[in-house]
């Protein structure tokens, strides 16, 4: 074995590190980006993380904006299918074509989501048709029914028919203000007149609890007695300086007249329309879907109906179309019943049928049972509580007795609510679900008289269909 080199031997040479390649020519960079760290970015490819939010944003993006799009181009096709109305001539001293819209807040919400979801969908058809509307509100349930029911009542008192008018009705005929005149007395001086006659121009009901309002509503108006069931507020009390004024109940509703299980035991009045094929003031009517669901669980599927406007805004554009263009017919499988010779109508099995968009007489039904209970679907949107019908006792009022001191210093007891703000609201909402929840009951006497407007005028073979 060789020895090692003493120390101080030099070894084989090393060979020169290679050259530093030459610098890269100056770039044009913002010198305040560059000392930021921001000037130096390069194409690459993004980011797991960054994938997956282009993904999510990219896709909720493009979901909403086809959705509008197709949204507004329904809309669009319904109004165009109406808007020759508004070009068609008129006399200046005729009004148009008016249409009564009774308008409900959906159980469980207020007002404001009825009005919001009324201008969004219905009234952009009815503003290219260029028709008169006037919009009846229900803030609470049985407005509607009440409404619905007193405008009967005033038609049959008109008629002739004896019944205790409403508060100040009779000041309304003769007249009101300086001159004497209602808007009546002065469109008939000068000759003006209605396109179509008052209480002929249509109905629109908007959602199904506002429609079951208006069917006991209306079976109350014609099996119910005249008298109206209106009432007064009740007088406003004055109070002293410097103290506030303090806002005064809401008036009960009034109860019904009718119940609806007692239907067939109600003879007609004797001004009721035998010789017309259609009832006034409530004849002929559109039905407007109106889903609304609430809570926090359902979020998954209002997501759904959020990202499927396009669908809805169909559906109600067909419905109010047909309302504009005027074509009625009756609602399906309620035949004529055969007239006693007293001229009332007999009752036959039929007469009185529980619609509850499905036939009830076990032979499989016809179409004209979803025709009646209209858009059963809605009720799985309402909270349970909505859904069951109250007993008479879950109604009652909970009172307690209270002594007071009398105007000659005797002690009087007298008998007062005694509910918390929660029981208040607890009970509002049971005396909303004995309006809304339950079948919907109606006389055949009275629904083959009444008409729907139809939709085959807006649907040829060939029509606009949403994808």
């Amino acid at each position: 074995m060789a020895a090692p080199p003493p120390p101080g031997t030099p070894s084989a040479a090393v060979p020169p590190p290679p050259p530093l390649p030459p610098p890269s020519p100056p770039q044009n960079v913002n010198p305040a980006l560059q000392y930021l760290g921001l000037g130096k970015f390069r194409a690459k490819i993004p980011s797991r993380n960054w994938l997956i939010f282009i993904g999510v944003v990219s896709t909720w993006t493009g979901l909403v904006v086809y959705d509008r799009r197709e949204k507004k181009r329904a809309q669009a096709h319904w109004c165009s299918r109406v808007s020759h109305l508004a070009e068609l001539p008129m006399s200046t001293k005729t009004l148009p074509r008016k249409i009564t819209i009774y308008l409900a807040a959906p159980p469980g919400d207020g007002i404001s989501a009825a009005r919001e979801y009324f201008r969004e969908y219905v009234k952009p058809v009815l503003v290219a048709a260029a028709v008169d509307y006037e919009v009846v509100e229900g803030r609470r349930g049985g407005e509607i029914r009440n409404v619905v029911g007193e405008s009967v009542r005033r038609w049959r008192r008109t008629k002739g028919e004896p019944g205790r008018p409403a508060p100040g009705e009779e000041e309304e005929e003769v007249g009101a203000g300086e001159s004497g005149m209602t808007p009546k007395n002065i469109r008939e001086k000068y000759g003006i007149t209605r396109e179509v006659p008052d209480g002929d121009g249509g109905v629109m009901v908007v959602g199904r609890h506002t429609w079951k309002e208006f069917i006991r509503g209306t079976h109350e108006g014609w099996l119910g007695p005249p008298d109206s069931q209106v009432q007064l507020p009740p007088p406003s009390l004055p109070t002293g300086e410097g103290k506030p004024v303090k806002a005064a109940p809401r008036l009960p509703i009034p109860p019904s007249t009718v119940k609806p299980e007692g239907y067939h035991e109600r003879s007609l009045p004797p001004t009721f329309p035998y010789e017309k094929d259609s009832l006034p003031v409530v004849s002929p009517v559109a039905v407007v879907p109106f889903p609304h669901l609430l809570g926090f669980l359902n979020t998954p599927f209002r997501i759904y109906r959020y990202l499927t406007q396009r669908h809805l805004a169909d559906r109600v554009g067909r419905e109010t179309a047909a309302l504009c263009l005027g074509f009625s017919r009756p609602f399906h499988s309620f035949t004529p019943t055969p007239l006693a010779e007293n001229g009332q109508a007999t009752i036959v099995p039929n007469a009185l049928r529980s619609v509850d968009g499905k036939a009830n007489d076990g032979g499989g039904g016809h179409a004209g049972e979803v025709d009646v209970g209209c858009y059963p679907e809605e009720e799985q949107d309402w909270n349970k509580k909505y859904r069951v019908v109250p007993s008479d006792d879950e109604l009652a009022l909970p009172t307690k007795t209270v002594v007071k001191e009398g105007p000659n210093g005797e002690k009087v007891e007298e008998q007062v609510e005694d509910l918390s703000e929660q029981q208040r609201y607890q009970l509002s909402a049971k005396r909303d679900a004995k309006e809304w929840a339950g079948p919907i009951i109606v006389d055949g006497r009275i629904v083959r008289r009444l008409k729907r407007y139809d939709q085959a005028v807006v649907t040829p073979e060939a029509e606009f269909q949403i994808q």
